[in-house]
Order: C-alpha cells, then sequence, then structure tokens
C-alpha cells in the first residue's frame, strides 16, 4: 500500500516559524562580551610576531590580566578556606587507603560502563 504525497483536510500541520530576534541579539551580546578577549588575543600574535621580526613590542592587555587576577584570587581564597579543613582531618592510613582503593575502583566501573 502507497503512502499519499500531500495530507488532506484536517491532517495538515501548520508550522510555525520560530523567531530569529532571540537567537540574534543572544549572538550580539556573545560577540560583544568576546570582542575584548578577542582584540587583546590578536594584539599578543602580533606582539609576539613582531618581536620575532626583531622589534621589541610592549603588548598591553588589561581584561585579561583582569581575568587572571580574578581566577588568582579565587584559587587563593578557596585553598585558604580548604587548606585548615583538610589538616584538621585525622589521617589514619587504616582508612584513607580503603576509601581510596574503593572510589577508585567505583571510577574504573563508570569508566568501563560507558
Amino acid at each position: 500500500m502507497r503512502k499519499l504525497a500531500g495530507q488532506l483536510g484536517s491532517e495538515m500541520e501548520v508550522e510555525h516559524h520560530r523567531s530569529k530576534w532571540p537567537s540574534v541579539l543572544m549572538a550580539l551580546i556573545l560577540l560583544v562580551g568576546l570582542a575584548p578577549l578577542a582584540l587583546e588575543g590578536i594584539a599578543l600574535c602580533v606582539g609576539t610576531w613582531k618581536e620575532f621580526m626583531g622589534v621589541s613590542y610592549n603588548v598591553k592587555t588589561p581584561v585579561l590580566d583582569g581575568i587572571q587576577d580574578s581566577l588568582n584570587d579565587a584559587r587563593d581564597m578557596f585553598w585558604s578556606q580548604i587548606t585548615p579543613w583538610f589538616r584538621s582531618i585525622p589521617w589514619d592510613p587504616k582508612m584513607v587507603l580503603p576509601v581510596a582503593a574503593v572510589v577508585m575502583v567505583m571510577a574504573m566501573m563508570m569508566l568501563r560502563r560507558n
């Protein structure tokens, strides 16, 4: 039995076209947000290329420097909070080694099931 090429009457579905404005707006916001990083990346590449050609070139990257400083501050704050907690725990080898073995076996089983 063949199927008909077209649909008849009430079986026809009306296609609703999605608006492109949300995706265009999101792309624009993403482009504006990443533009300073792209410009500083290009400046670093140009500076490296100029130094390769023998011209001394100093690149200023305030956005990348700010991001790096923020990440360093977050890392320092994280370790200042976590380090005292780890030092206060009594590390008994009778408990640490079996727990580590169990965690390792569970991780291996998760990877194996794929």
